[in-house]
């Protein structure tokens, strides 16, 4: 586990967006103020495990792409021994390959409110690669929007959404010029969302609540 600081936390989203998600570039100041509940580094891949033509899942994430410029050797999860080193951050890691408009979509089981993890190469110039969170209406509720020199650096990236709850998460690059965009992901850091109470449930609550208070008044 490594993780990047002390960077200075980016600033707030655009108003208008969810509650004006907080996009963070300092992991360390991400994991005291949001308080991450769950982590994902890849480490039970003893072997490379494509996600070009069928979803792997992990933990709380499944995962799907498409083939990428470089064919069967990107677009993976990459265990040791590692095939791109240039890509890799700290052992078993996603190894991403985005070109025009291709995507690399993250499906929650369990929707997050909270998202961060270590990056490295993405969108480095003229790229744009960027991440965006959808709520399970299809709202978008938050972006990051990575922008690194082209050497490859290890960096942080995270969001919090502010109350609102992402069910998927798409990694694209929109880029209409013809570069493809190779990069590393490892490290993932999450939040799970709280689970609605039911209705019924509330009424229960709100009723035993009323009963106490009745309860203390008669003493």
């Amino acid at each position: 586990m490594r993780l990047i600081g002390p960077a200075l936390a980016a600033g707030v989203l655009a108003a208008g967006m969810a509650e004006a998600a907080v996009v963070y570039t300092d992991g360390f100041l991400f994991l005291r103020e949001v308080g991450p509940n769950r982590f994902e580094d890849f480490g039970s891949f003893t072997e490379d495990t494509e996600f070009r033509t069928q979803a792997v899942t992990v933990g709380n994430l499944t995962i799907r792409g498409e083939p990428g410029v470089n064919g069967d050797e990107t677009n993976v999860i990459d265990a040791p021994p590692i095939r791109n080193p240039q890509a890799d951050i700290d052992g078993a890691y996603l190894l991403g390959d985005l070109s025009g408009s291709q995507e690399i979509r993250i499906d929650f089981a369990r929707p997050v409110s909270a998202f961060g993890a270590l990056f490295r190469g993405i969108a480095n110039e003229p790229r744009t690669t960027d991440l965006r969170f959808y709520g399970s209406d299809g709202g978008l509720l938050g972006v990051i929007t990575p922008g690194t020199e082209y050497s490859y650096p290890v960096e942080f990236w995270g969001i919090d959404l502010e109350g609102d709850a992402a069910s998927w998460l798409i990694i694209g690059n929109a880029d209409p010029l013809p570069f493809n965009d190779i990069f590393g992901v490892d490290d993932i850091y999450y939040r799970l969302a709280p689970i609605p109470l039911p209705a019924s449930g509330a009424l229960v609550l709100a009723a035993l609540g009323a009963l106490g208070l009745c309860r203390l008044r008669r003493r």
